[in-house]
C-alpha cells in the first residue's frame, strides 16, 4: 500500500503552485541521508546562454530613437497558478526592457504611446506583418528603429523525487501520478514523491530599421526563479515526503513579487544590454531623399557635445518633488513619468534635481533612472 504523503508547508492548499514537471535548467540538487531525514540542497545556477544575433548595420549606425511595440496576443502562461505572475500584463515586461534602453541614453517611446496610434496605423488593413508594422510605426513616431516584442512566455515547472530508506532519487515525469488528494506518487512503486516547483520566463524580441524594415538584431532568452534565489535552499525531508525543516520558506520566496521582478529585470538586462550598447554608438543615420535621387545626400549633422551635467529620467507616475531630502518634507510639485531632470546634488538616497520648468526639489533614488 502506498505511503501517505504529508503536505509540506510551502505546498499547502493555501499557497498557489504549478501543475507540470519538466527539466530544471541550471540547478544542481545535492542530497544526503541522515537517519530518517534526507537533506535536499537546491543550489542556484547560472541561467542558459542567450541567443543574440546583431547585424553589421546595427554596429555601424546609431539607432538612438526606438519604439517598443506591445504584444498583440499578450503574455503566454503555461501551467502557472501563482497570482503574482498571472496578473502581470504585457506592459510590465515591455517597461523592464524600456528601462535598459534608457540607461544607455536611448530615447524610447513606450507601449502606452504606441497603443494610442495603433488603430490609425491599421486603418484599411486587417493585419500587418512585422515589416509593415515597423514601417508604419517608424513613419508615425519618426523613430530610428522599432523593437518588436515578439513573445513573452511564463512556464510553471517542477521536479519530483522519491525517498526510500533514507535515499532520494529523481523520478522521470512519465512515472509521476497524482492521487485523489492531489498528492504525487510513483506509478510503479506507489511511493510518495517530493515536489519542487519553480517557474521560468522567456522573452523573444526583434529590432528592425523603421525606414527599410531591415532586421538589425534578434534576441531570445530565458531565466528561472531558481536563478535569482538569494541563497541555496536546504530542506530536511522525512521518509513520508514531509518537509521537516528549511533554511528559508521556499514557498514565500516563490510567490514573492520581488522574485518575479528579479527574474524579469535580470533577463531584460542580459538580453538588451548588448543591443543598447550597439544602438547607442555608430555613425549618425542619414536618410536619402526619396524624390530627389540625383541630389547628393545632405552632410551629416554633427550634434554639439551635450553639457557636462548629470541627468536622470523619472521612472514612476506622479513622483513627489519635495522641499528637502526626506519623505516628511513638504511636496512642491508632482513630476510625471519619463520627465527628464538635471541632478544638482546627491545626499544619501535622495537626489536634488531641477525640472525643465526650473523648479528645484528632492526625489528619492527609487523613483528615477540615472543616465549613464
Amino acid at each position: 500500500m502506498r505511503k501517505h504523503r504529508l503536505t509540506p508547508r510551502f505546498f499547502s492548499r493555501s499557497v498557489p503552485y504549478f501543475n507540470s514537471a519538466a527539466l530544471l535548467f541550471g540547478v544542481l540538487f545535492s542530497i544526503s541521508a541522515c537517519g530518517s531525514e534526507t537533506i535536499l540542497n537546491l543550489r542556484t545556477g547560472k541561467p542558459d546562454d542567450l541567443k543574440l544575433e546583431p547585424t553589421l548595420q546595427l554596429k555601424k549606425y546609431a539607432y538612438k530613437k526606438v519604439t517598443i511595440t506591445p504584444l498583440e496576443k499578450g503574455v503566454e502562461l503555461k501551467n502557472v497558478e501563482i497570482e503574482t505572475v498571472r496578473e502581470k500584463q504585457t506592459d510590465y515586461y515591455a517597461i523592464e526592457l524600456e528601462k535598459v534602453l534608457v540607461r544607455y541614453g536611448l530615447q524610447v517611446l513606450s507601449p502606452e504611446f504606441i497603443a494610442g496610434i495603433k488603430p490609425q496605423a491599421r486603418a484599411g488593413k486587417s493585419s500587418l506583418s512585422s515589416a509593415e508594422k515597423a514601417l508604419v510605426l517608424g513613419s508615425k513616431t519618426k523613430a530610428d528603429a522599432v523593437l518588436l516584442l515578439q513573445k513573452v512566455e511564463v512556464r510553471g515547472l517542477a521536479k519530483y523525487y522519491e525517498i526510500q530508506e533514507g535515499m532520494i532519487s529523481e523520478v522521470e515525469p512519465g512515472l509521476v501520478r497524482v492521487d485523489d488528494d492531489g498528492e504525487p506518487y510513483h506509478a510503479e512503486s506507489e511511493e510518495c514523491l517530493y515536489r519542487v516547483p519553480y517557474y521560468e520566463v522567456r522573452i523573444e524580441a526583434k529590432a528592425v530599421d523603421s525606414a527599410t524594415a531591415d532586421v538589425l538584431w534578434y534576441g531570445s532568452g530565458r531565466q528561472s526563479s531558481i536563478d535569482v534565489a538569494p541563497q541555496d535552499w536546504v530542506a530536511k525531508i522525512g521518509d513520508d515526503c514531509e518537509l521537516l525543516d528549511e533554511n528559508y520558506i521556499y514557498g514565500d520566496y516563490l510567490n514573492s513579487e520581488a522574485t518575479l521582478e528579479a527574474v524579469v529585470t535580470n533577463l531584460a538586462k542580459r538580453l538588451l544590454t548588448p543591443f543598447a550598447k550597439d544602438a547607442a554608438g555608430g555613425e549618425p543615420i542619414v536618410r536619402e531623399a526619396k524624390k530627389a535621387p540625383v541630389t547628393p545626400p545632405p552632410e551629416p549633422v554633427v550634434e554639439p557635445e551635450p553639457p557636462k551635467v548629470k541627468t536622470a529620467v523619472v521612472s514612476a507616475k506622479n513622483v513627489a518633488l519635495r522641499e528637502g531630502p526626506s519623505k516628511r518634507s513638504g511636496r512642491k510639485a508632482k513630476v510625471p513619468r519619463k520627465t527628464k531632470v538635471e541632478i544638482l546634488e546627491v545626499m544619501g538616497e535622495w537626489y536634488k534635481v531641477k525640472v525643465q520648468d526650473g523648479t528645484v526639489g528632492w526625489i528619492n533614488e527609487a523613483m528615477i533612472i540615472v543616465n549613464e
